[in-house]
């Protein structure tokens, strides 16, 4: 298990609710379910600690553990995952408002122009919350022995509603995969891991 807390920008922060604590809590969870050919779930969850201070839309956007099919490993099944908050002392549920692959041209600083096939959620978080929270699970297979466990999210939060053209959390990350400037912040985590660690974080 790894777990990671990340601040948004201080500009950002709703300072009347904000403390010591950070913003967001990203928890990656590795979970065994095979060992003939390992066979293990992939989790990744996050908590808002602090309100943010502008509720938009938000986008996370998985690497999964296949994405580089010579790491290792190959997909078990499909993405799955959920968003939750309470209100009035009752917890609230819902499917991501989308959740699955897309493919996308974009144009990145370092690497150029190039196609990319990425995995998406999406959601908006409403006002009148509180413990906004939410998770991404997918099973993955092995198929070369001896390979660690290496999956990323990026958890893109709108920040502002002053941007030109006007786009999406996701929208924006498909645009520009580095562009961590204007109405958006991305902030990333990492679970990896050999598997005969039993699911400890590499850099712990």
């Amino acid at each position: 298990m790894d777990e990671t807390d990340l601040s948004l920008d201080d500009s950002e922060r709703d300072t009347e609710s904000a403390d010591d604590a950070k913003d967001l809590r990203i928890t990656g969870i590795g979970v065994k379910v095979s060992d003939d050919r390992e066979r293990w779930i992939i989790f990744h969850h996050f908590l808002w600690n602090q309100a943010p201070k502008f509720y938009g839309t938000e986008a996370i956007q998985l690497w999964p553990v296949y994405r580089d099919l010579s790491d290792g490993w190959d997909s078990g099944g499909d993405v799955t995952g959920r968003v939750l908050y309470n209100r009035n002392e009752e917890t609230f549920v819902a499917d991501y408002y989308s959740l699955g692959t897309q493919t996308y041209a974009s144009n990145s600083f370092f690497f150029g122009p190039q196609d990319n096939t990425d995995v998406f959620a999406t959601f908006s978080m409403p006002q009148q919350g509180s413990s906004y929270r939410g998770y991404i699970a997918y099973p993955i297979k092995e198929v070369q022995d001896g390979c660690s466990i290496s999956s990323w999210i990026n958890y893109v939060h709108q920040k502002s509603w002053v941007q030109y053209p006007v786009m999406t959390a996701m929208e924006n990350r498909m645009t520009n995969s580095w562009n961590y400037a204007g109405a958006f912040q991305v902030l990333e985590d990492a679970l990896q891991f050999y598997p005969s660690d039993e699911g400890i974080n590499l850099y712990s």
